[in-house]
């Protein structure tokens, strides 16, 4: 339910069905045959009734007093059940502004509750860049790094999978062809061994590319352990490509695979490692080659100082947090604030709309007393003309030619009525109202929308953290709202003599 359902509730007017009709029709002529008034009046009168004497109206005259008095009813019911429409719609009115600033101080609250718990939320997701920078700091000074973390290299990833994978299928081809005229499976058994030979190959450079970053390490061990790393991937490619070379020459002189194991074996253990075939030489250095390629690539795909890139990504992962949680929460309170503004603004429209018609009511309400008045009147006029008609009627139907003493008095049916109004300077007190609404409404979307420009502008970009934001840089929420802070829109600040 929204802030502002009572006001809807209270503008709603349920119950309020202005009525087309008006006071009953007073149909004399109706009336005087539906009470055969001439007949009754005639025989009355030939039987010289009502006597002489009496002094009260005969029963004739009471009904026609009777059937007047109901008219009068209705006429008063109808009144009444206008007026309480009128008082309802009226009372409404006086209670509009009060809803309005009780609304507008909630919605300020709801906003800005909503705005401290998305900052709280927020300035976790800062701690953790704030944590992961100056822990880039602190490697920086304490391995004497002055340049930034060269992110490109790391980008560069795919491309060394792409290498290796390239690598690898390019020497299993070469190995395949070369081992394919000595196997005795033919290209399907050198298939097998190009690719045993090409994935052991191509893992130890990629190994040895990595850790070959350790020789850039201030550590005297680690780095001397880096600069062996070189000398032993050297001896392992060597020494791993000319045995894939003398195993060939094996293979190609024994024609067996069991057989050609044995030679190899032999060959190594007695030191005679020099290749016999142009083909097994040219194998062994495209062996070489590609070992190279994977060791230099693999080399050049991170970053040269060991640890760099892994405290780096911590950065630059929580960067990516922090600006994915800082775009979904002002997404969410500028949802909130366009919300509270639709809603502030279509019901002070509402508002304004619902007093313009009090205000018309009240002036209704005056209208309707005058029209109670006419319709008294007439009423009056025709009871007065219907009891004459009855009378007459009887006098000239007596016999003795005495007129009733009862006829002297005339009718006596009572018409009260209600108090008149006062409806002085009504426009003016709904123009203030409407004023004061306006202003409420205005002053309590203004609020919400600086409310919402100090959360923008209380964290700080990505580019700022990235330029050197430190935390102590972080201003105090409070001194940020009270900057954007105009007042309190709630406050009444309309005179005594304008309520």
């Amino acid at each position: 339910m929204g802030v502002l359902s009572s006001l809807k509730s209270l503008l709603n007017d349920q119950g309020f069905t202005p009525s087309a009709s008006t006071f009953p029709e007073i149909d004399a002529v109706g009336i005087n045959r539906e009470l055969s008034l001439q007949k009754i009046a005639r025989e009355r009168g030939s039987k010289n009734l009502p006597p002489k004497d009496q002094k009260n109206p005969d029963s004739v005259e009471l009904g026609i007093l009777a059937r007047m008095s109901f008219l009068r009813n209705q006429g008063l019911e109808f009144y009444e059940n206008m007026l309480s429409a009128y008082q309802a719609r009226i009372n409404r009115a006086d209670s509009i502004s009060q809803t309005i600033r009780a609304a507008a101080l909630q919605a300020r609250g709801n906003f800005r509750a909503s705005a401290t718990n998305s900052r709280a939320e927020m300035e976790y997701s800062l701690m953790g860049v704030v944590d992961a920078l100056e822990y880039l700091t602190t490697f920086r000074r304490e391995h004497k790094l002055n340049r930034p973390y060269l992110e490109e290299r790391r980008k560069s990833i795919y491309t060394l999978i792409i290498v290796v994978i390239v690598m690898l299928f390019v020497e299993v081809v070469i190995n395949a062809f070369f081992f394919a005229e000595t196997s005795p499976q033919g290209i399907l058994g050198g298939a097998f061994f190009a690719l045993i030979f090409a994935l052991a190959n191509v893992t130890v450079s990629g190994f040895a590319g990595w850790f070959i970053r350790f020789k850039n390490h201030r550590n005297l061990l680690l780095k001397t352990f880096g600069v062996l790393m070189i000398f032993a991937f050297l001896a392992v490619a060597v020494t791993l490509n000319i045995g894939i070379g003398l195993y060939r020459d094996a293979l190609e002189a024994t024609g067996d695979a069991t057989a050609a194991s044995a030679v190899w074996f032999q060959n190594i253990q007695q030191g005679n490692i020099l290749l016999q075939s142009i083909k097994s030489v040219i194998l062994a250095l495209m062996g070489l080659m590609i070992s190279l390629i994977t060791v230099v690539k693999t080399y050049a795909s991170f970053d040269p100082y060991p640890g760099y890139d892994s405290v780096a990504r911590r950065v630059e992962n929580a960067l990516s947090d922090y600006a994915a949680h800082l775009y979904e929460t002002i997404s969410e309170l500028e949802e909130q604030r366009d919300d509270f503004t639709q809603e502030f603004e279509a019901s002070s429209r509402a508002a304004d709309l619902f007093l313009s018609e009090a205000a018309d009511a009240l002036h209704g309400q005056a209208t309707l007393r005058n029209k109670l008045i006419g319709f008294f009147d007439e009423l009056t006029g025709k009871t007065n003309l219907l009891i004459q008609q009855y009378r007459d009627a009887n006098i000239e139907s007596r016999t003795d030619n005495q007129v009733p003493d009862a006829f002297k008095d005339p009718p006596n049916l009572k018409t009260p009525l209600p108090e008149k109004l006062k409806t002085d300077n009504l426009e003016s007190k709904a123009d203030v109202q409407r004023r004061e609404i306006r202003k409420i409404a205005s002053e309590t979307i203004d609020d919400i929308s600086r409310v919402y420009e100090a959360y923008v502008s209380y964290f700080p970009s990505v580019e700022q953290l990235r330029q050197g934001w430190r935390a102590g840089d972080l201003p105090s929420w409070e001194k940020v709202v009270s900057k954007f802070e105009t007042g309190d829109p709630t406050e009444n600040k309309i005179g005594p003599n304008e309520k």
